[in-house]
């Protein structure tokens, strides 16, 4: 099974300092390169490689079969195909618990292809086998009910659906329980009702969480499986097994418990049906498609203390084929696994948050994509998430996202969930970091959120190009697109801490890599994080502005100073698209914000950010009331013409001044190799770390820049390879088994102390690697405590009722730094 790791710091160090050769590559007019072709995946929203489609993401806990330490695996399905939802295949992915930047993907768990002759039992009580047929349709009827006679051409591949998968204890096996497209009954009654569209569920087996699993075994007919081996045990002393699921024809919810044996066989007598099914008392326990729970597919299972809690996807329906709004998790709580089920509300919905058309002042204006959604919850180290999916705004392009929430108990001891915020956050809970190059793909703010002018986010969408290789070569261009006119990018949140320090002639600058194609004006704005769901929409407020002449396709970089007032803590950053033309103006591949070199001018005239104080009144809310943006007037706004470059003065030509330009890009690119090559040659002074070929490919590039750098000859497309070959070569230093970069230990972090008010308490740490130093943040329930950044905490007045946790790094010269966060403690008395 093939295995590739995504990590996003132990080998950021490693090449670390050839970014900065790759930086001045881009101001010397050479493209700069990523040195890790494939895209390394962060722990933002998606979480994932952008190039990754994984929706209905059931995240578990579970030992790494070569380590023996806790790893986050995610299962779900595959959105592999050119068109349409999901794809014959599961493939996995896992992160280490305490590090969910450090992805990687391992393989293929399970193939459709595998159930070609699989047994099932139908409805009709007769057992048969099922085909994996990718032939055309001959005859079928459509989900609005309508009958096709025929369909040549109709690809009807059995497709891999939404999967989940368990360990069970006493078996020491992993299950994946997973259901294939629905299979038609193509035979309409005698009375022309239609037939009725049947899911097949299957549940197979491995020794490893990643699979391969095998050995499928049918469990019913029915789809979106949940499971939960439960901590009670049956008469016979084996963990008891709770099956959830939805069946096509009713769109609820339904369980039973299955023989803890085969994993397969449902136990006679324990089906519970949903709550309005009055004729199946006193097993109607199961929530409905009815208020308040609103239940339509997807649900997931979880238990937290004595409760059972379920997460499903919440649909309002109208009439039977009607429904509206899928995009919300619901959640319910029960004190048993069948019920009785109480509505707890909504964790997370992927249309985000509803605010006023800046444009035509409609309410309840939504600001991201919707669709449909499906997940599960997890617990890392004490926090909780939600792991859900987000449409890319291209139809079937589902990618994974991840948002942190707080579970509570109330004074009755009954579990509570606030609903949460779409961010761009994932598993950076703290906001992103602005200095640090971010893909513009990680908005969490778009307007329109839907319709032809709505941004896109990066899918393959190519037929020729489509590529789900781990190790396949990436050209690292992952952009919004779709750019027009009106239209937004919003980022919730970044974090500036204390604020933006400025010192002499110092300015914060703002780099977008982009391609062009209509000119127009990007105005930047920045507004005040919302504490919670609920709180009205924040004041945005204008900081800055970047001018697109729109004649260059190619991809390339422009910048923008911005104003520091309003960036301190966690700050909202959006971009709003201005043009007089119709069309796409840019599609935008990263962001990033720096501290611009006192010395060196800004590559571009910037206008001038507004000098007004912050607001909370929408009156003066540029994106609120453009009436009174004095750059609405024409006459201020900043020209959409492409620039005129200015005529050289004095008897030097303008082809004279054309050469010279040459000359000195040339030259600062050379300058750039030479460089580079001084950090290489230091590099390969630590050769005995790395293995000889990666030395000696080095090596090569090595004397070749030196070679082109100092030939009098060399041409910019000459320099131009040598950098692609310098950088490549650093990339690909591979450290001997013997010399790899080693983590610190992680031991343990317990919070000690009386939980008083006016008492202190104590973080910790115990059984760490020797000589391992910390630092500390601190956090009630999931929200960290303003400055509480030390060993010890005094517990306020505003801490009363709760619950407190630490989250501690320990970092070691030598060693690659590792964070763990204590479990909560009780609530604060």
């Amino acid at each position: 099974m093939t295995r590739t790791r995504f990590r996003t710091s132990n080998r950021r160090k490693q090449i670390g300092t050839l970014m900065a050769v790759a930086l001045a590559a881009v101001l010397a007019g050479i493209p700069a390169l990523s040195p890790l072709g494939t895209g390394s995946a962060e722990a933002a929203n998606p979480f994932l490689p952008l190039w990754e489609r994984i929706p209905d993401g059931e995240p578990r806990i579970f030992k790494d079969p070569e380590t023996g330490q806790d790893r986050l695996y995610v299962y779900g399905s595959h959105d592999s195909r050119l068109a349409g939802y999901c794809g014959p295949e599961h493939v996995v992915w896992s992160a280490p618990v305490d590090d969910p930047t450090n992805w990687r993907q391992e393989g293929t768990a399970f193939h459709v292809d595998q159930l070609n002759g699989a047994p099932y039992i139908d409805s009709d009580g007769k057992r048969k086998q099922l085909v994996v047929d990718t032939g055309p349709v001959p005859a079928f009827w459509d989900d609005n009910n309508q009958f096709h006679q025929g369909s040549p051409g109709k690809n009807i591949r059995v497709q891999l659906y939404a999967p989940d998968v368990v360990y069970h204890p006493e078996n020491q096996k992993y299950y994946m329980y997973l259901f294939v497209d629905g299979m038609w009954h193509v035979n309409a009654s005698s009375n022309g009702v239609p037939p009725i569209r049947r899911h097949l569920m299957f549940v197979a087996s491995s020794d490893s969480p990643a699979g391969p699993f095998t050995d499928p075994k049918f469990v019913t007919l029915a789809f979106d499986p949940a499971v939960l081996v439960d901590t009670e045990k049956n008469a016979d002393g084996k963990s008891r097994v709770y099956l959830y699921w939805t069946p096509e024809e009713t769109r609820n919810s339904y369980a039973a418990e299955l023989d803890p044996n085969d994993m397969a066989t449902i136990l006679p007598n324990t089906t519970h049906y949903p709550n309005k099914m009055t004729d199946r008392a006193p097993f109607n326990t199961m929530p409905d498609w009815d208020a308040p729970f609103y239940m339509f597919e997807g649900s997931s299972i979880r238990k937290a203390g004595d409760w059972y809690i379920m997460a499903y996807c919440r649909g309002e329906r109208a009439t039977f084929n009607a429904t509206s709004n899928i995009s919300e998790i619901g959640w319910a709580y029960a004190p048993g696994p069948f019920g009785p089920w109480t509505y707890g509300g909504v964790v997370v919905s992927n249309k985000g948050e509803r605010i006023v058309d800046p444009y035509t002042d409609a309410p309840n204006t939504q600001t991201y994509t919707g669709g449909n959604i499906h997940g599960g919850m997890v617990d890392l180290d004490g926090q909780w998430y939600q792991i859900y999916h987000r449409d890319s705004g291209i139809s079937g392009k589902r990618q994974a996202m991840a948002e942190p929430f707080d579970l509570r108990f109330d004074a009755a001891n009954k579990p509570v969930i606030d609903q949460v915020e779409l961010t761009s956050q994932g598993f950076e809970i703290d906001g992103l970091d602005p200095f640090k190059e971010q893909y513009a793909s990680y908005a969490s703010y778009i307007l329109p959120a839907s319709g032809p002018n709505a941004p896109h986010f990066f899918s393959q969408v190519n037929d020729a190009t489509i590529n789900f290789d781990p190790n396949a070569q990436r050209d690292n261009w992952y952009p919004a697109t779709n750019l027009g006119n009106q239209t937004w990018l919003g980022y919730k949140y970044f974090n500036f801490g204390s604020g933006v320090t400025l010192t002499g002639e110092q300015n914060l600058k703002l780099t977008l890599s982009l391609k062009e194609y209509l000119p127009g004006v990007i105005r930047v704005y920045s507004s005040a994080a919302k504490t919670k769901f609920d709180d009205p929409e924040k004041p945005k407020t204008m900081i800055g502005t970047i001018t697109l002449a729109g004649t260059n396709e190619n991809i390339h970089t422009v910048e923008g100073i911005i104003n520091t007032r309003t960036l301190v803590g966690k700050v909202g950053i959006y971009f709003e698209f201005l043009s007089n033309e119709t069309g796409e103006m840019a599609q935008v591949n990263k962001l990033q914000f720096s501290i611009n070199d006192p010395t060196a001018p800004p590559t571009q005239p910037p206008t001038q950010p507004p000098t007004e104080q912050p607001t909370d009144d929408p009156s003066t809310d540029p994106s609120t009331d453009p009436s009174d943006d004095p750059s609405d007037d024409p006459s201020q706004e900043p020209s959409t013409e492409p620039s005129k470059t200015q005529e050289p003065s004095g008897d030097v030509s303008k082809q004279e001044a054309e050469r010279q330009a040459e000359a000195a890009a040339l030259a600062a690119a050379k300058a750039a190799v030479t460089s580079g090559v001084a950090e290489a040659n230091a590099l390969l002074t630590q050769a005995a770390n790395y293995t000889p070929a990666s030395v000696e490919a080095l090596k090569t590039a090595v004397a070749n820049a030196s070679a082109v750098a100092s030939n009098p000859a060399a041409s910019l497309p000459e320099v131009q390879a040598a950098m692609t070959a310098l950088i490549k070569g650093v990339a690909g230093l591979a450290q001997t088994p013997s010399q790899a970069i080693k983590s610190v230990k992680a031991g343990t972090v317990k919070v000690t102390g009386k939980l008083t008010v006016g008492k202190k308490l104590t973080a910790k740490t115990a059984k760490w690697t020797k000589g391992t130093t910390f630092t500390y943040k601190w956090y009630a329930g999931s929200k960290a405590i303003k400055g509480a950044t030390g060993k010890t905490l005094k517990l306020t007045k505003s801490l009363k009722g709760k619950k407190i946790k630490v989250r501690v790094v320990g970092s070691r010269a030598g060693y690659v730094a590792v964070a763990k966060t204590s479990a909560a403690s009780k609530r604060v008395k």
